[in-house]
């Protein structure tokens, strides 16, 4: 199989997780107005309000990782909770005016007391493009510029122009018809002291400071009125300096900073993940290599919307009731016990694809197709967009496979246990979690071994030696792994962690992953929008696409 190529670097990815050491943070005086940021593939993803609004905020180059509200987001606590941030010192950001969904602006401060803060910039998010406002001196320093540019030029241009006050028409002085007092004069000597004067202004005036240099690509407008004779011996002065404001306003930014956005860094596949804004129209809805993203699901609703009315909503969360129920750390160590021996049945990966054809998961709001059907639709929409990545085609067919443990053959077990959402168990259940309160019900949430923040584990300790709530995700990795799979390690993450929303959507549980879980995360993050949004009733013609897959399974024979 093809190992997967090197992970992009952390700082510019665009998924929540742990970063490495930032950059220096740039001195509050920095002017970043010319830098739009928009991650088109998070949009599609996730809606902009105000409970999420931070977290693609903090995707940008505007965050500042040092800042207060960083800390929090490692101890699962609400960034801008400002109970929280009242009790701290330093950096930190504001949520300061919002109207849901297409304006949210936020104001970065420093905190020196409860009740002292000192304003440093702030930044506003427009339908999902993110400006940094212009500072009131930038705002000044571009107005008197533009003041001094028009001076000297009014000075240039009548210091050039004076001769023509003295001009006389010499062909028509000596026509008789035209009376000798009807022409005025001219004192020469008064219109080279005027000369003279307005030399002295021009010299005494400081010359306009230089504008900065424009977008690529951007070529400013000229006027019929800017366009000087070629023979013009006079130099003229330096274009005024942009301004902030007129120039370069939201609007004006959304006409000529085609080529300023900031690309979001995904794992290279051979395709650009980011999105230039050189194109003149961008397609929404499509991912990376062409990949057709639907605005709702099968039955006409939103994806993982468990709270809308549908036909599917009641049952779903009955499910999720139960399961959160039942979901302990002593349920889950009994079962990995018992299943990690892999002594039930032996059969090839396409038997297990076939066995699932009766298979309906009934966690999930989105889909009521067999589950075979899941996953050639994952598989195919990741091989349509990433053809050489064959490890990555395997992954999307496999990764479901642990629902065989519905079959009777494979114990039969219940669908709390096999399907849906997947968390840790061991520690305190997050608030992210789908359908949170019933884990009140849990024996868990009540023990004060498993119900911290960190509960049996510590601080970066690897999400592989985490317990996850028992299910098909678990269970297909214990497969892989006992029998030496030679997927690469990426594969294995996707496999294992595919159901754990509550990460690579929230970012939560974030304080217990290593550096090793940080990089796979990002081929998650990839995996997940094909995992969430291929999903339809657009059947799959399973004997045209059953030899590819056997050729790839093929491979990975160890499995």
């Amino acid at each position: 199989m093809a190992t997967p190529p090197v992970a992009p670097s952390q700082a510019a990815a665009g998924g929540n997780f742990e970063a490495p050491p930032p950059p220096a943070m740039q001195p509050p005086g920095t002017d970043m107005t010319g830098i739009c940021f928009r991650d088109q593939l998070w949009l599609n993803t996730y809606p902009l309000d105000r409970n999420l609004i931070f977290d693609y905020f903090a995707l940008s180059p505007f965050y500042d990782w040092t800042c207060n509200n960083e800390k929090l987001r490692m101890q699962s606590i609400h960034p801008l909770d400002i109970s929280q941030l009242s009790k701290m010192t330093g950096i930190e950001y504001m949520l300061s005016e919002v109207m849901e969904p297409h304006l949210f602006i936020i104001r970065k401060q420093k905190r020196d007391s409860a009740e002292k803060v000192t304003p440093m910039l702030a930044y506003y998010i427009l339908d999902g493009s993110i400006y940094q406002a212009p500072q009131l001196c930038n705002v000044f320093a571009a107005r008197v510029g533009r003041a001094l540019y028009y001076i000297s030029k009014a000075f240039t241009t009548a210091a050039s122009k004076l001769e023509k006050i003295g001009y006389v028409d010499t062909e028509n002085e000596s026509e008789t018809s035209e009376p000798k007092g009807g022409k005025e004069a001219i004192d020469f000597k008064e219109v080279k002291r005027v000369d003279h004067i307005l030399a002295s202004l021009q010299r005494k005036l400081p010359p306009a400071p230089p504008p900065p240099p424009f977008p690529d690509g951007f070529v400013p407008p000229t006027t019929e009125a800017d366009k000087e004779p070629e023979n013009q011996q006079t130099a003229e002065p330096q274009p005024p300096a942009v301004d902030p404001i007129i120039d370069q306003d939201i609007w004006s930014s959304l006409l000529f900073s085609f080529k300023m956005t900031i690309l979001i860094d995904q794992p290279d596949f051979g395709i650009e993940a980011g999105f230039n804004k050189a194109d003149d129209v961008e397609k929404e809805g499509v991912l990376n290599g062409g990949f057709m993203m639907p605005h709702t699901n099968s039955f006409g609703h939103t994806f993982r919307d468990y709270h809308v009315e549908s036909e599917r909503q009641q049952g779903v969360e009955n499910f999720y009731r139960t399961n959160h129920i039942n979901q302990t750390y002593d349920f889950v160590k009994r079962m990995r016990e018992e299943y990690g021996n892999l002594d039930k049945v032996e059969m090839s990966i396409w038997e297990c694809c076939e066995l699932l054809n009766d298979v309906v998961d009934e966690s999930d709001p989105d889909l009521d197709e067999p589950q075979i059907e899941h996953l050639l639709q994952t598989a195919e929409a990741i091989r349509k967009d990433y053809p050489d990545e064959d490890w990555l085609h395997l992954t999307g067919l496999i990764h479901d496979l642990g629902k065989v443990l519905l079959h009777p053959s494979f114990g039969g077990l219940p669908q709390w246990a096999v399907v849906g959402d997947t968390y840790p168990v061991g520690c305190a259940f997050d608030k992210s979690i789908v359908h949170h309160k019933y884990f009140e019900e849990n024996p868990d949430y009540h023990n004060p071994a498993y119900n911290t923040k960190y509960g049996v584990y510590s601080e970066g300790c690897g999400l592989n030696n985490v317990m996850m709530s028992w299910g098909h995700d678990d269970y297909m990795y214990l497969v892989a792994k006992e029998n030496n799979t030679t997927l690469p390690s990426a594969a294995l993450f996707i496999i294992r962690y595919h159901s754990f929303y509550a990460l690579h959507r929230s970012g939560s549980y974030k304080q217990l992953m290593n550096g090793e879980d940080v990089e796979n995360l990002k081929w998650l993050e990839v995996f997940n929008k094909y995992d969430l949004y291929s999903k339809s009733k657009v059947r799959i013609d399973v004997e045209k696409v059953k030899p590819y897959y056997l050729s790839l399974i093929e491979k990975v024979r160890t499995i």
